[in-house]
């Protein structure tokens, strides 16, 4: 199909040149308004159509500044474990984004080791003394609650990267109520083809699994 559209596009290229030279040659001094200046500029507007034909079902991969988004954290993907410091939220309407770059050195299967808050514990310590001599203890500081928690990362189904190519996956997380530990995930994947993320979560465990599968099958 594109073929087709190629070659069509050369006949109308040499259309409009064979149309264009005698006009020029017959009415230049009479129509000022056709100058070889102007028949380059029809050429030029063809080229751009033949490649923008060539690019069609193309998904480019945005660069890393391009990408408009609060992000807490940036990881390059190295290792087969790796640390993610937080996420933190001072508020439910925060959410805290981590930047992932994937390389040609980045394993097929990682995990992505956080700590997880949620609640707060109680520290005591003595309150002061009792009218009979004695001592009580009282809460004099709030900590929070934090637990082990991981991602279990698959990008197995992803295309395999040349060295010095890169891919950007964003995962962000968020919650509706500070001082439990359920949280929400957003995953985002950009690269050279359209991939979706698929999220679900461990039954015997706390985290998720991800994987992803391309959006087109």
């Amino acid at each position: 199909m594109k073929k087709l559209l190629f070659n069509s596009n050369c006949l109308i290229l040499t259309f409009l040149i064979l149309v264009s030279l005698p006009l020029f040659a017959e009415n230049n001094d009479k129509d000022s308004s056709i100058r070889p200046e102007k028949i380059l500029s029809d050429i030029e507007k063809i080229s751009s159509l033949n490649q923008a034909t060539k690019d069609v079902g193309q998904v480019q991969v945005p660069c890393e500044a391009c990408i408009e988004k609060k992000i807490n954290q940036k990881l390059v993907l190295k290792s087969k474990e790796v640390e993610i410091y937080g996420p933190y939220f001072m508020n439910v309407s925060d959410s805290y984004t981590v930047r992932l770059i994937r390389t040609s050195d980045t394993p097929k299967k990682l995990d992505l080791k956080f700590r997880n808050g949620g609640g707060t514990i109680c520290g005591k310590g003595i309150g002061g003394i009792t009218k009979a001599g004695g001592l009580y203890a009282e809460c004099i500081i709030y900590v929070t609650e934090t637990r082990q928690e991981e991602l279990a990362l698959d990008l197995s189904n992803l295309p395999v990267l040349n060295p010095g190519e890169e891919e950007i996956i964003e995962i962000t997380f968020s919650k509706k109520n500070l001082k439990k530990f359920d949280y929400q995930l957003s995953v985002e994947h950009y690269g050279k083809n359209s991939f979706t993320s698929e999220v679900k979560e461990f039954w015997l465990d706390f985290g998720h699994k991800i994987s992803f599968k391309d959006r087109l099958k």
